[in-house]
């Protein structure tokens, strides 16, 4: 079956790991031909991006996060699709069992989500498909599912920002970078242990360090030999990131949980090699089929020094293969139609049951239709009535 016209839908937030992810598979599948968009679930800014203008649309406010799933359900009454597509929306997955059966509902699954992975199981009786982004993840799901069946793995992709071009306009130096801000879990105090290393390797470039970073580790950053070599960049918008790690040769990844993930993908897309520690992660799997990285054994920060020092090495024609195939290979459309066979093949499947749907949505549906048709007094009246104690008062019609 093809997917061409199909009404497809990624509910997502900006804040998710797989936004980017989900952004880059609907410009393709609008590119396709297909209906679609994106829902987020708060307003935001710079959400469409991407080499073909993305629809996104924003869920209508409501009186609190706690209506989120009712507003959700609302939205698709009034907006119908052919397949929704779950994509970091953590705080929906419970209303899967109320989505109409005749909507083919899919969750995207990643190693640098993992609320994603555990939503997804407790939704999975519902759900027409899951599509992981590595067969790492996949073989974590399929053990805890009594239908492995209806898992698909699909390496996702990136709408890179800048094109191949710049790297031949962007000198690059010795430079690390690290996008980690403040966060434990994906090795801001690991970067702090592995300068001291990194200066006894000889070392002369600098370290960009992007992300919020708290004042105790600040303090801790300044307390460094060779700290004015540290710079702190905070948080930047994504190009500007890309373009300096075009311009760096190394991301450190020393990641604690999960994996690099996008920034992996986005860093080796600009010919920046990536150094972290050799944990079993889907971003491990990706780095090393494309021969973009070095790893080190999990607190040997002398053998990720070294690690680092075998990446500053590359020469740049390496650097720019190696570029062009993780493009290739991760790139919006060959992760487009690596995802659109998936959901061809989730189209032919029998429907997941949803009981749920059928009863809830009906006598909602069926309840606010006769409420709209009375007078706005008498409506209002019987809204009152039927809300629970201390919750917030709806406006009239």
């Amino acid at each position: 079956m093809s997917t061409t016209r199909l009404r497809i839908l990624w509910v997502t937030d900006t804040e998710s790991a797989l936004f980017p992810a989900a952004r880059a598979l609907c410009a393709e599948a609008r590119v396709a031909g297909c209906e679609a968009r994106i829902l987020l679930q708060r307003p935001t800014q710079d959400a469409a991006g991407g080499a073909c203008a993305v629809q996104v649309e924003t869920l209508p406010p409501g009186a609190s996060r706690s209506d989120t799933a009712q507003r959700f359900l609302a939205w698709l009454r009034d907006n119908p699709q052919d397949i929704v597509v779950l994509a970091g929306a953590d705080a929906l997955a419970a209303t899967v069992s109320a989505i109409p059966p005749q909507i083919r509902v899919v969750s995207l699954v990643a190693e640098d989500a993992p609320r994603a992975l555990a939503t997804t199981l407790e939704a999975a009786p519902h759900l027409d498909g899951i599509i992981a982004s590595s067969e790492l993840v996949a073989a974590r799901l399929r053990r805890q599912l009594t239908d492995p069946s209806r898992v698909f793995v699909a390496e996702y992709g990136i709408d890179f920002p800048l094109p191949l071009d710049v790297l031949k306009h962007s000198p690059r130096a010795d430079d690390v970078v690290f996008v980690g801000g403040d966060n434990v879990m994906k090795g801001a105090l690991d970067v702090i242990a592995l300068w001291p290393h990194l200066l006894r390797g000889g070392f002369r470039g600098r370290l960009m360090w992007f992300g919020d970073v708290a004042p105790p580790v600040r303090a801790q950053i300044a307390a460094l030999d060779g700290a004015e070599r540290i710079t702190l960049r905070g948080r930047v918008d994504r190009e500007s990131l890309v373009k300096v790690e075009g311009a760096a040769k190394v991301l450190l990844a020393p990641v604690r949980s999960g994996g690099a993930g996008v920034a992996a993908l986005e860093a080796m897309g600009m010919g920046c090699h990536v150094a972290g520690w050799d944990l079993e992660t889907g971003s491990r799997e990706v780095t090393r089929r494309m021969g973009g990285g070095q790893f080190a054994p999990p607190g040997d920060n002398a053998a990720l020094a070294a690690a680092v020092q075998t990446s500053l090495s590359v020469d740049e024609d390496t650097r720019n293969q190696l570029a062009s195939e993780v493009r290739e290979v991760f790139g919006e459309r060959a992760a487009w139609e690596r995802h659109a066979a998936h959901l061809a093949t989730i189209m032919e499947q029998p429907h997941a049951e949803r009981p749920m749907a059928v009863n809830r949505t009906s006598l909602l549906g069926e309840a606010e239709r006769s409420l709209r048709a009375m007078p706005a007094s008498l409506a209002a009246a019987l809204r009152a009535i039927s809300r629970p104690a201390g919750s917030a008062r709806a406006p009239a019609d």
